[in-house]
């Protein structure tokens, strides 16, 4: 399965992403963009948006479907390690 992946240690917020892509990307955190869908991975406007960033933070990479721990599928995009960004619970490993 492909995913949009946000690699936050090269992000620096500047949010051209959410800018041009409303779809994909917006500022859940209020620091940094997330992602808020996977769908229609081919759309313009992400290729757009991925192209626009400064830092090259923003890629597509194929993820294997699993879930976490907690039985809930996680929306994490670096194996499991996505901290407070997990929707899954405090049993998730994603919070350790």
């Amino acid at each position: 399965m492909k995913v949009i992946n946000i690699d936050k240690n090269q992000c620096i917020g500047c949010g051209s992403c959410c800018g041009i892509d409303q779809t994909h990307f917006d500022f859940l955190d209020g620091r940094f963009p997330s992602v808020i869908s996977n769908d229609n991975l081919d759309d313009q406007a992400l290729l757009d948006a991925i192209d626009s960033c400064p830092t090259e933070a923003i890629t597509i990479i194929e993820k294997a479907e699993e879930a976490c721990d907690c039985g809930e599928e996680c929306n994490c995009d670096d194996e499991c390690n996505c901290g407070d960004d997990c929707h899954c619970g405090d049993g998730c490993p994603c919070h350790k």
